[in-house]
């Protein structure tokens, strides 16, 4: 709706549309003369379209232009209103603010009084929800001036960690997030109490803006696909004796660590580095911890790999023949994981094909993901305090 007005005839109210740059069509109450003018019509906008008894609607297409007699030649522009005078002038005042817009603005929530006209008020959201959060008021009044009067700002979310603090009882499950450059992806969250974890679609093809994703590099979690269909996860960071070194965690890079064997052919990869080559370049014992338990081995020829690699590759290159089985120590960030319980079980496109290198003497590991099997997620963790 532009606005509203008491004691109107019907032609008074067909009259004041059609010297209103903007409107479409009138709504009118005869019983209480009452009279209503809107910027759109049933032919635009059918589902907001009801029949009312008492109501009489009808488009401005249907009166002829000259009832507004001077104003049928007007050019006033879009948020005016032609006023008529004498001697076959007119004048043109603001009649409107216009039609709010801005990023994510959404009239979705309109209420059946709002209108747009000067001194009218209307009740703005951000939508979709899941893809915006909203600071401030929906409440938009416009001004004399024609201008509105707000504070509502749409902010994209860009992570787990911005749905969750816009809605915390935002259940587990596939979202849509935005990257820096506002390009959308897919992303899974799962979510506990102030903290959760975000899991990125290998199917993501945007750049992902790691440092968005997570609050803390301790720790991630992998989850992992047996070949039997089941979903297992663990938590994995550095050895009781590194555990005061944080992980490097990156997209498509691996500055400080050991270079992944296949990144060339797969690439873009999301990387997790236990230890640097700093430290890693020694003989010395070195490992990971999973499921806080510590999982050793000599690094017998100071080779400096230390990595988890989760590998998006789009082009889908399939080497079978470097898949490799891993030996017991490579398979225990596995044997220690917990079962998912079916209700919280991760969609296949969450899951990637990946590669372990540990030593020097420690193993290597790659494997393709596989609908049902063998894929592995990875799990970057995000808290709001």
């Amino acid at each position: 709706m532009i606005s509203s007005y008491d004691k109107y005839s019907i032609l008074d109210c067909v009259e004041d549309c059609l010297r209103t740059t903007r409107c479409r069509s009138i709504n009118y109450y005869q019983g209480a003369h009452f009279c209503q003018t809107n910027f759109e019509n049933r032919t635009a906008v059918p589902k907001l379209y009801i029949e009312k008894p008492g109501w009489i609607y009808t488009d401005i297409e249907d009166w002829d232009k000259e009832i507004a007699g001077a104003c049928s030649r007007s050019s006033c522009n879009i948020t005016e209103k032609c006023i008529p005078k004498p001697f076959d002038d007119y004048d043109c005042v603001l009649s409107d603010c216009g039609i709010p817009e801005g990023p994510g603005y959404s009239l979705d929530k309109v209420e059946e009084w709002d209108g747009i006209g000067i001194t009218r008020g209307i009740h703005v959201a951000c939508s979709p929800w899941n893809m915006y959060t909203q600071h401030g008021s929906g409440f938009f009044l416009c001004r004399s001036d024609g201008t509105w009067r707000k504070d509502l700002s749409c902010i994209l979310k860009h992570s787990c960690k911005d749905i969750y603090a816009s809605n915390p009882s935002s259940s587990n499950g596939t979202y849509t997030i935005q990257n820096r450059e506002n390009k959308p992806f897919k992303v899974y969250c799962e979510f506990h109490d102030n903290f959760g974890y975000t899991y990125v679609s290998r199917n993501a093809g945007v750049e992902i803006n790691i440092d968005d994703l997570l609050t803390s590099n301790k720790h991630i979690k992998v989850r992992h696909v047996l070949r039997n269909g089941t979903q297992i996860e663990t938590v994995l960071e550095n050895i009781e004796l590194y555990k005061d070194l944080s992980l490097g965690i990156f997209y498509n890079q691996h500055t400080g660590y050991a270079k992944p064997r296949y990144y060339e052919k797969l690439t873009p990869y999301l990387y997790v580095g236990f230890l640097p080559k700093s430290k890693a370049s020694f003989k010395n014992t070195q490992g990971y911890r999973a499921a806080n338990e510590d999982f050793e081995f000599p690094n017998c020829d100071a080779n400096p790999n230390s990595y988890f690699v989760f590998y998006f590759n789009p082009k889908e290159i399939k080497m079978y023949n470097n898949e490799s089985v891993p030996n017991d120590f490579m398979r225990k960030w596995i044997t220690v994981g917990t079962t998912i319980p079916k209700g919280d079980i991760m969609p296949p496109e969450f899951y990637f094909d990946y590669e372990i290198h540990m030593g020097g003497c420690g193993g290597f590991v790659f494997r393709h993901q596989r609908d049902k099997e063998d894929g592995a997620a990875l799990g970057l963790r995000f808290g709001t305090y």
